[in-house]
């Protein structure tokens, strides 16, 4: 009886043996290089690492760290909506008291059998900005350069506002006047600094095409002192249709444009109060 256990235990110990040393030996597929950047999603012989096919693709959003545009901490994003905000929402980000308490909103839709994705402001005091590369000017658009805010102004005539309270009646002659020296100096294309300490700068742009940046020599409008703007930071120009556009000059911190509503596709980057974050989408 007892030589029959002896079997049996010997049996069992080597039946375990066997299975770890399966388990030990046991390696996972490798995967194949992939020539298009997505390494991790092809196995070698072209069979496909599984993944659902009935939900949407989950996309990724990255709130970079101060003074780094690598580093940061990511959320991945799988609900139809995630608010962003410094005392509510999905993702909050509590230190930052340029961000308000429900600052923008991402959604995710079908459109067309593809899911797309939208970041829009929240009615915010700060304003939501997204990073881009030229911009068509309009008056009353504004922008931002590193982390100073601009407004565009082409007024080309004089408001009559005023003017219209001098009569009671759409029937009634209005007295002519000549304009006075300050409405006038108020006319023409300029850049507004709105984030001046002392108030609001105005730049006149009386060439068809000047730069904006740190130095002096080679900027016309320029701030020496701001540690944010590269020497040559924009080019702020006429195009062949008569337009002011700015465009970025290979900047380290950018050209922003200030948005209600914006899509979000792969790798843009927006800006809420004091914080930027990264928006990617998986690769295809």
């Amino acid at each position: 009886m007892k030589l029959i256990n002896r079997k049996k235990a010997l049996q069992n110990d080597s039946d375990r043996k066997s299975d770890s040393l399966e388990v030990r030996h046991f390696a996972e597929p490798k995967v194949a290089e992939d020539t298009s950047g997505n390494s991790g999603n092809v196995i070698a012989g072209s069979t496909l690492v599984y993944r659902s096919l009935v939900r949407p693709t989950v996309a990724f959003l990255t709130a970079f760290d101060d003074g780094s545009m690598t580093n940061g901490e990511t959320w991945r994003l799988r609900s139809e909506t995630t608010v962003i905000g410094r005392t509510a929402g999905d993702i909050v980000i509590p230190h930052d008291p340029d961000i308000s308490g429900q600052h923008a909103r991402i959604n995710r839709r079908e459109m067309d059998g593809e899911y797309v994705w939208g970041l829009t402001d929240l009615n915010s005091t700060n304003g939501t900005f997204m990073r881009i590369r030229r911009l068509v000017l309009r008056s009353g658009r504004e922008f931002m350069l590193g982390g100073r805010r601009f407004t565009f102004s082409a007024r080309s005539s004089i408001s009559t506002r005023d003017q219209h309270r001098e009569v009671n009646s759409p029937l009634q002659t209005r007295r002519q006047r000549l304009p006075n020296s300050r409405e006038v100096v108020r006319l023409g294309p300029r850049l507004i600094d709105t984030s001046a300490a002392s108030g609001h700068v105005e730049h006149l742009l009386t060439e068809q095409s000047c730069f904006i940046g740190r130095d002096a020599k080679r900027c016309r409008i320029h701030f020496a002192e701001d540690p944010f703007l590269d020497p040559v930071h924009a080019h702020i120009h006429l195009d062949e249709r008569g337009r002011w556009v700015v465009e970025d000059h290979q900047s380290l911190n950018g050209l922003w444009l200030r948005t209600s509503h914006a899509p979000l596709d792969q790798d843009t980057m927006f800006l809420l109060g004091g914080q930027r974050f990264l928006f990617r989408l998986p690769g295809e």
